[in-house]
């Protein structure tokens, strides 16, 4: 049986409607974590990342993702920010709603950025240091203290990987990693060969274990 998968929208305190997903663990499977993604600017929270989602599920996590105003099944102006301050604060109050929720405000809760995503993931955690347990960082775009997970592509020809390199050695924490995959490009979660994909999925599912049960 596949992990359990549902969707809704719900119109946030500024009248925006904002559309959402989740997928959970199996019924009668212990969940370790929940991981909220913020999706880059030419994607959205279903697509590509429901495979992605349903692998993370499977291994216990309960993963939950949504379309900013503007992007895909969001309401907005399609691919319009007219500020990223405000797009990051609509992100902020839909997963502080879902954070509440009965079953997941008692789990340690973690961000995964791509590449635009990683800006807005990195935006929310300055704003919300004490909020997060851990952020986990693909093809950034853009001084952290939790632990860290940064993923790149070596051969990226969208964002420099070398400032990936930069933000591992400038973040404060001594729980950092920096992986670079050989001839991976920009979207090392989508677009790439099969064994790739799942190495970097693999990598993300084996840095949440060790930071799931940790005190």
């Amino acid at each position: 049986m596949c992990c359990a998968m549902w969707q809704r929208y719900e119109t946030n305190s500024k009248g925006v409607e904002v559309f959402w997903k989740s997928w959970l663990p199996k019924p009668g499977t212990a969940t370790k974590a929940a991981l909220f993604f913020c999706h880059g600017y030419g994607s959205t929270c279903t697509f590509f990342f429901e495979g992605i989602a349903k692998i993370i599920a499977d291994a216990g996590y309960a993963v939950f993702a949504m379309d900013y105003p503007g992007f895909g099944l969001s309401q907005g102006l399609h691919g319009y920010i007219p500020s990223f301050d405000g797009m990051v604060d609509h992100v902020i109050e839909q997963y502080a709603a879902i954070r509440a929720m009965e079953g997941v405000r008692e789990l340690r809760h973690f961000l995964l950025g791509q590449s635009m995503g990683g800006a807005v993931a990195l935006k929310i955690h300055l704003k919300q240091p004490e909020e997060w347990d851990g952020v986990l960082l693909v093809a950034p775009m853009c001084k952290v203290r939790s632990p860290l997970l940064i993923l790149h592509g070596a051969a990226d020809k969208v964002t420099d990987p070398n400032v990936s390199k930069i933000l591992y050695n400038m973040a404060n924490t001594n729980d950092k990693t920096l992986k670079l995959y050989e001839e991976g490009f920009h979207c090392i979660l989508e677009g790439e060969p099969d064994g790739r994909i799942s190495s970097v999925i693999n990598d993300i599912i084996s840095w949440l274990d060790s930071h799931s049960d940790k005190n």
